[in-house]
């Protein structure tokens, strides 16, 4: 896969990512991941590589993703 195709997909992923944010956001259940905060904290990984996911400017591991 060539670079440009990886940027792409990035932020697409970024994208989702703050897309299932939002739409949980307007959710009535109490346990849905509203933040990147809380989907840090429940994936147990760091907010700061979520922040960057999202952003589009981190390219996740297979298992991250997992």
């Amino acid at each position: 896969m060539d670079l440009a195709k990886k940027e792409i997909l990035k932020r697409e992923l970024g994208n989702l990512v703050k897309d299932i944010i939002e739409d949980n956001k307007k959710s009535s259940d109490d346990n849905s991941i509203s933040s990147l905060r809380k989907l840090a904290a429940n994936a147990e990984i760091e907010y700061s590589i979520i922040q960057k996911i999202a952003a589009g400017t981190k390219d996740p591991q297979f298992t991250t993703l997992i």
